[in-house]
């Protein structure tokens, strides 16, 4: 599952790994099971857009903290129901980035 040059984890199926993702989620596996399939589609698009679909929300939290995308996190905080893990973990993400603004091509970036 891990590919050695990369680094990266990698589903190896005959199948195209989004229907294989989704076709496991129709048997309701744990989340974290889900996140560990998630991490293995190589378009993170479309293991994004998959992972909203099924609400992983601690898959789509890690992906707009890897990227980096405050405004998204901030967003996506509305979708989750306060007071939970995964409403403490946008909360402590969005506390933790000391921010720094720079004028590049109107984006915020951080540090």
């Amino acid at each position: 599952m891990n590919n050695w040059l990369t680094k990266k984890n990698a589903l190896k199926t005959v199948m195209n790994p989004e229907i294989f993702v989704y076709g496991m989620s129709r048997h309701k596996p744990p989340k974290d099971v889900l996140d560990q399939y998630l991490n293995c589609i190589s378009d993170s698009d479309k293991s994004l857009y998959l992972a909203q679909k099924l609400n992983c929300h601690k898959f789509v939290i890690q992906h707009y903290i890897h990227h980096r995308d405050r405004l998204a996190l901030i967003s996506y905080k509305g979708k989750i129901a306060p007071q939970n893990e995964e409403y403490f973990m946008i909360e402590n993400a969005l506390q933790s980035t000391v921010s720094i603004f720079r004028k590049t091509s109107g984006l915020i970036l951080f540090k």
